[in-house]
Formats: structure tokens, C-alpha cells, sequence
């Protein structure tokens, strides 16, 4: 029997997949309990649907359906489609909270009931293609404006589903950060999502990291979060060759003469959103780089009084930091160049607020072997030293000679203004310091 509807009046809702779709057009064949399903094509509001199908349906109650060349255009994933969903699938697309507008295309779906009792499980697996236009997930980390491809494929049997498949993104915005051209694996269930090793790993497949651009340089990255009520999260990233004049504009506002590449390795974690559960830690580093620019080390230069400033004094820096919470403290933060060498350490956090401390080490820091290097540090730091408060569009420079001698003079004054057995162990503070004080809350 072949029925041939005619999509001014048919609706279908199908009992394994409660969807109602309205203008239904194509050709359905019945045959010995054998269903056919021939360009089928049906409309759920702004959503447009396309599909063939085959089917069997036996004497005893079981049966299965598959549905291949599905396509979905203008899908929206409300709640009349989630809900129609296996009751696993809904539990998963509900951990990611999509939002905004999909569509599926070359996709392929199969669902099976292996037995005639109600109380048998709804199986399904699918492979398909889900485009992204504009779309948003809430997976532990809100994500927004979406542009691309993500290729799945997975199941359920009733009590757990699974999805592995291909980031083929174009655009993915975080932080204010426009990550581009994101390739690589990723692995989803009810309680987490991994990516790159982590899902290879998951699937016991050779070991691939998640790929992109940022900056105009490249990055590679492994990362997961849990679907916790407090989700946690952790991230490997490095990045290669990206460009310091796109970070300074992009990220500070500022349209300087800056030049350079930026490299480097970033671990990061956390818990939720809350910036105050953030740690991390990493290593940056400057190279091929015209650094003058920065006001902050115009002030230092200006301090050195070191003549007429060249516009190449730094050439390379290499920062060492760690994140708690808001707070940044920076093991290592140092300006290398032709002429003169800052080697500082101190602390910032996400308002910019600064607390450093450097020493200068005049001639080339590439000419030096190790050991005359650190010997050389050591005795600036006890001729001259430079304390950097403000923030760091208006860095406030001061500087403390013989830091040795000073701090030497003033246990002794303290010594002898307190009895001998009342001392305790100070510390002299440079003159202008100021610690930072953690950001006002958001």
C-alpha cells in the first residue's frame, strides 16, 4: 500500500518520536510490516524538515525505524523537541542548554523498542551534522555566539547516552576573545564534556588536542568540564605566534606602534563562573617585539635616565605567573633588550592594579653566560631598585638606592627602639609600595 499525502492538510506525530509536523508531502509504503519512507518532507512552525526512512514493525511487538538523509533547517531547541527526544538524549541536550538557531544536515537516525512490554527502553543512535548560527551553551561555561559544524555521533539504551564526534567551528567568542577555525575531538554524556586528548582518551584513540587560531597565532588545547550544580572545569592550552599589537588593541583598547609575537602555555581551573574560584598557572613569552610603547616601561626607562629612549629597547620578556582567584602574582616578569635588562616580580589582578618590583642589569642579556647573568642581577638589586604601583595605564614609578643598606639601617633603628626581648622579625617595606587590593566583586 502506498499512501501519497497532500501537504495542505496531514499532520504525523509519530509515537517513538512525539513531534507534530504539519503539510507532510512524500510517499509512504506499507508491505508485510515493512515501512518505506520516500522524500518525505513536513514543517514544525519555522522549521523544515526532509527525510527517508525505513522500517519494520514485527508480529510480536518489536520493532525499529530509521530515518537517513535528515535534514532540519531553522531548528529551534525548545521544548516541544527536547521533550520528544528519548528520555536520555533530553537529558543530555538539557546539560548543554542550547539556545539560538541549529539546523542538521546529512543526518541519519535509528530507533528501536526490542520488545512489545510498555516498560521496554526507547533505544536510538544518530549520526549527524548540527550547524550553528549564532548559537549558545551553558556546558559549565556560558559560550556564545557560535558559527560552524559540530559532526556527532552516539546512543542510548534507555538508561545512559554518550556523543563523540568533530568540532568543525568557525567562531567561538570567550572572554571577549574570538577564538577561529576550532578542529578537534570532543566526547559528551550526562555528568561531563572532554575535549581533545581527553576525548581521544575516553575513546581509546591516539591522543589529538583541539586546534584554532587566536590572535593570529595558533593554539592547541585539551579541556573538560563536569555537569555538576557546581560545575568544575579544567583547560591545557598553548598558543604559538600570536600577535602583541591584536592583544594590546583588542584586549586594552590602545592602537600604539606596538610589534611582536606572543607564545604561551596556560593551565587553568576552576569551579562554576566565579572568577573568585579561578586558579591557574602559566608562562608567556615576547619575542621579535618593539616594547616601548607600553607605558610602563617608558616610566622604568625614564627612572634609568638612560638618554634619548629607543623605540627597540625591549626585544623579548618572559613572564612566570599563577592565578588565585582575582590575583595574579607574577614569579617572573622580565624585559630583555639590546642595551638595558629589567628583571622584576610582584603582583596585579584583573583591574590591572600593580605592585612590582624591578633591578636593571645594564648591556645585552643574550651576551652573558649564566652564572656572570645572575651575579650581575644580585649586585643591581643591592645598587638600585624600582617599585611600580598605579595600574597599568598609569604606572607610578619609584625607586630606592642601596635597597641593602636602607633596610639594614632601619632593623638596627627599630632594634634599638624596642627591648631586647620584645624583637620581632621585620621586614623593611620600600618606600611608595603598595600592596593590591583584591577587585570589587562583580
Amino acid at each position: 500500500v502506498a499512501i501519497r499525502p497532500r501537504p495542505e492538510s496531514p499532520q504525523i506525530k509519530p509515537a517513538f518520536f512525539p513531534y507534530l509536523m504539519d503539510n507532510v508531502s512524500g510517499t509512504i509504503t506499507f508491505r508485510d510490516g515493512e515501512v518505506l519512507l520516500a522524500d518525505m518532507r513536513a514543517q514544525h512552525d519555522r522549521t523544515t524538515i526532509r527525510t527517508n526512512g525505513h522500517g519494520f514493525f514485527w508480529p510480536e511487538g518489536h520493532w525499529q525505524f530509521r530515518l537517513t538523509g535528515l535534514t532540519a533547517d531553522k531548528l529551534s531547541p525548545r521544548t516541544d523537541l527536547t521533550s520528544a527526544l528519548p528520555r536520555q538524549l533530553n537529558k543530555l541536550v538539557e546539560r548543554l542548554r542550547p539556545t539560538g538557531s541549529f539546523s542538521i544536515h546529512d543526518g541519519a537516525i535509528e530507533f528501536c523498542r526490542r520488545s512489545a512490554s510498555e516498560i521496554a527502553p526507547l533505544e536510538a543512535n544518530w549520526d549527524v551534522a548540527i550547524d550553528c548560527h549564532q548559537a549558545n551553551l551553558a556546558c559549565g561555561i556560558a559560550l556564545r555566539n557560535i558559527f560552524g559544524t559540530v559532526r556527532l555521533r552516539g546512543e542510548t539504551d534507555g538508561a545512559r547516552s554518550w556523543s563523540a564526534g568533530e568540532l568543525q567551528l568557525d567562531s567561538v567568542p570567550f572572554q571577549d576573545v574570538q577564538f577561529t577555525n576550532i578542529r578537534g575531538p570532543l566526547y559528551v554524556n550526562e555528568t561531563k564534556c572532554l575535549l581533545g586528548k581527553w576525548a581521544t582518551d575516553q575513546q581509546q584513540q591516539p591522543e589529538r588536542r583541539v586546534t584554532g587560531n587566536v590572535y593570529d597565532g595558533s593554539l592547541a588545547a585539551n579541556a573538560w568540564v563536569t555537569f555538576d550544580n557546581l560545575p568544575e572545569y579544567r583547560a591545557e592550552v598553548r598558543v604559538q605566534g600570536a600577535d602583541l599589537r591584536r592583544i594590546v588593541v583588542e584586549r586594552f583598547g590602545r592602537s600604539a606602534d606596538y610589534a611582536g609575537k606572543v607564545d604561551a602555555d596556560v593551565r587553568l581551573g576552576g569551579r562554576s563562573t566565579q572568577l573568585d574560584l579561578l586558579v591557574g598557572e602559566g608562562d608567556v613569552h615576547i619575542r621579535d617585539a618593539n616594547l616601548y610603547e607600553l607605558s610602563l616601561l617608558a616610566s622604568l626607562l625614564k627612572m634609568l635616565r638612560t638618554g634619548e629612549a629607543n623605540k627597540t629597547a625591549f626585544t623579548h620578556s618572559d613572564v612566570a605567573f599563577r592565578l588565585q582567584g582575582r590575583h595574579i602574582y607574577l614569579d617572573k616578569i622580565d624585559f630583555l633588550g639590546d642595551v638595558v635588562n629589567l628583571y622584576g616580580s610582584g603582583e596585579t589582578n584583573f583591574d590591572q592594579q600593580l605592585a612590582l618590583k624591578f633591578s636593571a642589569v645594564v648591556g645585552r642579556h643574550d651576551y652573558r653566560l649564566p652564572m656572570v647573568k645572575t651575579l650581575m642581577r644580585e649586585a643591581n638589586q643591592q645598587i638600585l631598585q624600582m617599585y611600580v604601583n598605579g595600574t597599568l595605564a598609569q604606572p607610578e614609578v619609584t625607586t630606592e638606592a642601596f635597597p641593602g643598606l636602607a633596610q639594614m639601617f632601619n632593623q638596627i633603628g627599630q632594634d634599638l627602639r624596642r627591648p631586647a626581648a620584645a624583637i620581632p622579625r621585620l621586614q623593611a617595606q620600600p618606600p611608595g609600595r603598595v600592596a593590591v587590593q583584591p577587585a570589587a566583586r562583580q
